[in-house]
This record gives structure tokens, sequence and C-alpha cells, in this order.
């Protein structure tokens, strides 16, 4: 089992091993799974090439290179094809001005769309709360699955991608945040050169297992409508999958999925709405007597979860079990004080390894906070507006040159740069005492690994941002571009604006 759990964590050393599960004619393509920016784009790209052929795929950059190495065909570029600059208002005008391109993606058979990206950067960051938006406003199920950074990618980089995910947050049914600092709890002490490669395949792995949720065949099928009941206008969500083999393994798989590292094990228990599947081989002995580990963990679980639950087949599990949760609809992150009451009076999860809740507890969220939206919630009609007057001569444009134009008309107005402010209270709540360190600490050394799928404008300009002393090679980045290169560093010198002592090595290859 240790094997098979293996192989489905790092199913990308091996893609011809997952085989797409197939669905009804009439069903298929109800799916959609949309990459913004690079981190989406690779992920999009690894689940294209696993075959899932349920699930229709589009990759959306600003980057018309990274386009053009999209193994998805189907494609859109917004903006000028130059990249967004390292700066996420770029890219979110890029997009308001694609408006009616993005929302064309969606034909009337489509119901449910992923939108993966990473945070952080330019175009996924300002671009994906854009397309979210639009597929919300169509009806449609919207889930969010979005990574925030490594440690080593620098605070700066984090505050903005924390940002990045609030404002993703508002235009989704659901969001899925996935911290790519906890990655190495799941891999191990995997190769630093592949850092985001594993980062773009967990987003995959993410969409992947929800698709599954639908399209699998089993014993006790779930549908879309499971699915979009656990989803639509659940807010936070998280999802976790567990293998169990031997004695007692369903709660085994149980246990797994609870304390995956994806996971803060204090998070299933602010969920109103749970919904999971096991999947079990077909071909195996699954004794009626082991139906009683299930019951057991829904009976752990208090009366104020809506659970949706399934069997599934899996013909590559041999002798195990896999378990699969989707787990929606939270009120807020409890805090230290909250989590040491239910360890103490809760009994429940703690039969599966994991805190109890009290019964009947509900975590009230603190004043001013206005995240969750009332479960009715319905998604915001557009303003209706009166003809706009003919348009002035925007007064930046340049000679000879058109200026910008809205979806309306509008000259657009001057863009300004984002000053990303996030609690450090919130930086602590995602990445620990972790961040405290980085923040302290003053003379340090980092390395910055750009694989070449990251190769694109955004990185490079994010590298001239901080260190304007860097100075870019156009042939260096092209070679390594085209493949004509496969390895060239660079240490730039220290930054001329004096602070404490740092030196910074970027590779790219």
């Amino acid at each position: 089992m240790d094997e098979t759990k293996n192989q489905y964590n790092q199913d990308i050393a091996d893609t011809s091993a997952f085989k797409g599960n197939t669905m009804a004619p009439d069903l298929a393509c109800n799916i959609m799974a949309i990459g913004v920016g690079g981190g989406g784009n690779n992920a999009v790209n690894h689940m294209y090439e696993q075959g899932i052929k349920s699930v229709s795929f589009v990759n959306i950059n600003t980057d018309r290179q990274a386009l053009c190495h999209s193994k998805v065909p189907n494609t859109l570029e917004i903006g000028n094809g130059l990249g967004a600059g390292n700066k996420p208002e770029v890219a979110r005008d890029f997009a308001e001005e694609s408006a009616d391109e993005i929302a064309a993606l969606f034909d009337d058979q489509t119901k449910m769309v992923f939108i993966t990206a990473g945070m952080g950067g330019g175009t996924g960051t300002g671009a994906a709360p854009v397309v979210a938006r639009i597929a919300k406003e169509r009806g449609l199920l919207t889930i969010g699955i979005v990574t925030i950074p490594f440690l080593f990618e620098g605070q700066r980089k984090i505050k903005k991608a924390i940002a990045g995910a609030d404002e993703m947050a508002k235009h989704v049914d659901a969001l899925l945040v996935i911290n790519n600092e906890r990655l190495g709890e799941i891999y191990g002490d995997f190769n630093f050169i592949n850092a985001f490669g594993k980062a773009d395949d967990t987003l995959s792995i993410a969409a992947r297992s929800i698709s599954e949720l639908i399209t699998c065949n089993g014993l006790i099928n779930l549908d879309f409508n499971d699915v979009d009941t656990t989803l639509r206008d659940g807010g936070a969500a998280i999802i976790s999958t567990g293998f169990g083999e031997g004695e007692n393994r369903v709660t085994k798989a149980i246990q797994d999925a609870l304390n995956s590292p994806l996971l803060k094990n204090r998070d299933i228990l602010g969920a109103k709405k749970l919904l999971f599947n096991l999947y079990i081989n077909p071909n195996a002995e699954f004794l009626m007597s082991e139906t009683n580990e299930i019951t057991d963990f829904i009976s752990s679980m208090t009366t104020e979860v809506d659970i949706i639950w399934g069997v599934g087949f899996d013909d590559t599990l041999g002798d195990g079990v896999k378990m699969t949760i989707l787990a929606a609809g939270f009120d807020v992150t409890l805090d230290k004080e909250e989590e040491d009451l239910m360890a103490n009076n809760g009994n429940g999860l703690k039969n599966f390894g994991f805190p109890g809740r009290p019964g009947g507890r509900t975590a009230n969220p603190p004043a001013g906070n206005n995240n969750n939206r009332p479960a009715n919630a319905q998604p915001a009609a557009p303003a209706a507006t009166s003809a706009a007057p003919e348009a002035a001569p925007h007064p930046a444009a340049p000679q000879g040159q058109q200026p910008r134009q809205t979806p309306a008309g509008q000259p657009a107005k001057p863009r300004q740069s984002s000053n990303y402010e996030v609690p450090t209270e919130r930086l602590e709540t995602e990445y620990g005492n972790k961040i405290k360190n980085l923040n302290e600490s003053k003379d340090r050394t980092s390395i910055i690994i750009l694989g070449r799928d990251q190769l694109d404008d955004e990185a490079i300009c994010d590298i001239l941002e901080n260190y304007p002393t860097y100075k870019r090679d156009r042939k260096i980045v092209e070679r390594v571009r085209t493949g004509l290169t496969d390895y060239y560093a660079a240490t730039p010198g220290r930054p001329s604006n004096g602070g404490g002592n740092s030196s910074q090595t970027f590779v790219f290859g």
C-alpha cells in the first residue's frame, strides 16, 4: 500500500500509470479545468497529459511564449503577449479587457469549472479572480485551487499571494489553498530543483480528486449534484486522500486522510459540509462488517454537519482501500484556545487519531469578519449602467496610439501598484513560527530555482524589481527557453540601496 500511496502522490513520475475514468456521453465535458498563469498552466498541462476524457482544458496566460509551449491545445492569450511584469493589477486589467473571450469559453454544457493558479506572481494572482467571477456569474459551480509560496520565495511574494487568495475567495463557490511549504511533509526531502514542479502537481492532484468523485463508477455513486451541494457557496474547502490496508483498513485510510500535512489538523472540525468516497478494488473482497468503520466515522461527526458519501471502484488498489474526503463551509480558523478545548472535551474524531469536536458547539466568527457568505447567496448580478458618453482622448496615450479601453469602451484608469499589507497573525496562521524567522533574519543567502517552465517574463521582472543591480540578459533567457542552454547560473551584486547582507543566486535550467 505504501507503494500505491507513493505512486498516487508522485504520479508525475509516470503519468501513463493513471487511467482516466469514463462516464456517460451526455455527462462528458460538464467539467472544465482552467489554468491561469505559469503555475496554473503547468497543473492543467499535467491533468491533460493524464488523459482524463471527462474534463475539458483551457490555459490562459499573458505570456505568448508560455502558451506556445502549452500541451493543452485550447489556449487564450490576454494582454499584449509580453507578460504582466509580475504586477497583478496589470493582469487583472488584461483579463477585464478580455472578459467576452473568457465568457465564451463556457458553453451550455459546462456545469463546473476548476480555476488553478499559483499565487504570488502577476498573471495568476491578478487574472484568476476575474476568470472566477465571470464563471460564477454564469451560474457555474466555481472552484478555485491555488498555491501560496515556499518560504524561500520571500515575504513580499507571500504577502502578495495571500492577498491574491483573499481576492479569489470573493469570486468562487469554494477555494482550496495549498501551502507549498507543507509539500516536504508529503513528498519527503525531494530534489530542490523539482520544488515548483511538485507544487504544480499538487494543484493537479486536488482537481483530479474532485473530478474523480463525479466521474468514477462505483457501488454507491456520487454525482455532480452531490459535489454541488457540498461546494456551492461553500467558502474555504479542503480535500485529502488517504490509504489503508490490512486489519481496520478503512479506519486507517480515514486516519491517513485526516492527518495529511496539507490539512491543518483543526480545519475539518469547523466544516459544515462533508463529502467522502471510499474506493475499493472490485476484484478484491470487501466485507459487510467493514462498513461499520464508515458508520463509526459518520457517527463521530456532529449532527450539524451535512454528510454525503459513496463507494467507488479502483482496480489499481490491490487489497487496500482509498478514502477521499472533501470538506467545506468553515466558520473560522480556530485559535489555540478553541483547539485545546476540543482536544480535551471532544470525543468523536479522536478515535480516528484526530481531535474531537464538542457536540453542538459552533465557533463564532470575530466581529467585522464578512468573508462568510449566506448559504443561499447568489452570484451578484452585473450592475445596470446607462449608455456611456463618448470617451474623451486619454491624456496618457502616446501620440498615434489608442488608449487602453475597458469592455464598456471607457478609457481604463491608470494602473497603480498595489501595497500588499497582510497582518502578521495571518502570515503566522499559514506559516507558523517559520515566518518569524524569515522576518527576523537579516543575513541570509537564498537560492531561487527557475525551471524552464517557470522561466517567463513575470519571474524575470520579479528579480528586476527586488534586485535592481541584476541585469537581464535577453539572449541567455531566450537560449534557455528554446532549449539551446540547459543550465545557466548568475549571482547578482548586492542592491545599492543598502540594508542587511544578502546574497542571491538565480539558476535557470
